[in-house]
Formats: structure tokens, C-alpha cells, sequence
């Protein structure tokens, strides 16, 4: 057990614009330096990106997630965050990923995702461990998958 690792998990609205490509790099170039920071600060997490909405799990010493989630609320890419579960952690539920990326649009995307979001933007009590689940249930894993995917 890390003794100062902390967890929030929150949901924001993806303000990026654009045309389906410039939104898809965008996306990637957000993804590639998130990742950066995040190694050099020690936090690990989850971000998935459907039907306008960024749901994200950051994990790590608390000072730096904190860090994290105010550089998030100054970022002009996202608006309408909201924090719906914070806390100490015992564990990491992603400590492979400094950030694992699901893009769940399209076949195959994360058709859970949209109730999830819905729950924690309706400020719905248990909507954070339910999208906490959600995340880790998708990222769980799976033989020997790259640390990035």
C-alpha cells in the first residue's frame, strides 16, 4: 500500500472542435502529454472519450493529483467537470497505465459509458464507484497488453 495515494475519478465535457480528424489528433496530442506529466509525477489513470464526454481516473500522491485536476479545470478543452468520487486509495486499479485511453465511439465502443456519464453529471450518489467500475473493468489487464494502448 502506497501510504499518500489518492484517487478522483471525474467527467467534463470535450470542448475540442473541429473536423473528425483535427478532434482525433487533438485528442491524441492531449493523450501523448498527459501521459508525459503524468509518469513524471507518479500518477497512473484512465481516460475515455464518447459521445463528447471525457471520463477520466487519475491515481497517485495526492498533491499531484490535485495538481492535475486544476490543470484540467483551466483547460479550455473541457468544461462542466465534475469530481464524482475522491479519496484515498489503498491500491492502484491501473498501475501500468501512467494514462490508458479508450476512444468507446463507434462498434465495439463503450455503450455502458453514456449511462455512466449521465449518473454522474445528474450528481446520482453512487455514480462515481459506478464509473470507477466501468474503467476498471474495461482496463483490466488481459495477458501481457503494452503499457500504452
Amino acid at each position: 500500500m502506497e501510504s499518500d495515494l489518492y484517487r478522483i475519478v471525474y467527467c467534463s465535457r470535450n470542448q475540442i472542435k473541429g473536423t473528425e480528424e483535427e478532434i482525433a489528433n487533438a485528442q491524441l496530442d492531449l493523450l501523448e502529454a498527459a501521459r508525459s506529466k503524468n509518469r513524471s509525477l507518479g500518477i497512473t489513470g484512465a481516460l475515455v472519450s464518447r459521445a463528447g464526454v471525457f471520463a477520466q481516473a487519475l491515481e497517485g500522491p495526492r498533491s499531484s493529483v490535485e495538481h492535475i485536476v486544476r490543470l484540467v479545470q483551466q483547460d479550455p478543452r473541457n468544461s462542466d467537470i465534475t469530481v464524482c468520487l475522491r479519496g484515498p486509495a489503498t491500491e492502484r486499479d491501473f498501475p501500468k497505465w501512467s494514462m490508458a485511453f479508450a476512444d468507446g465511439e463507434g462498434p465495439g465502443g463503450l455503450s455502458p459509458a453514456q449511462g455512466a456519464f449521465d449518473a454522474v453529471f445528474a450528481n446520482q450518489e453512487s455514480a462515481g464507484e459506478d464509473l470507477l467500475v466501468l474503467l476498471k473493468t474495461h482496463f483490466t489487464p488481459k495477458n501481457d497488453l503494452p503499457l500504452e494502448w
